[in-house]
């Protein structure tokens, strides 16, 4: 078995169009667990602070 870390595919939409999707390395997902576990830790706190500015920073984390 021979493992790429680009993959090309066909679009079924648009004929004669092609995209590439590139497949994460393990490295890379774990990287991106511990951004998202960060993002969800400042998302708590910021949701259970009171004031205005804790508001905002919680939806710009949610958006």
């Amino acid at each position: 078995m021979e493992y790429t870390s680009i993959v090309t595919k066909e679009s079924q939409a648009c004929p004669g169009v092609r995209f590439r999707v590139r497949r994460l390395s393990l490295a890379r997902r774990m990287e991106l667990v511990k951004q998202i576990r960060e993002a969800g830790r400042a998302l708590e706190f910021h949701a259970a602070g009171s004031g205005i500015d804790d508001a905002v920073e919680a939806a710009a984390i949610r958006a």
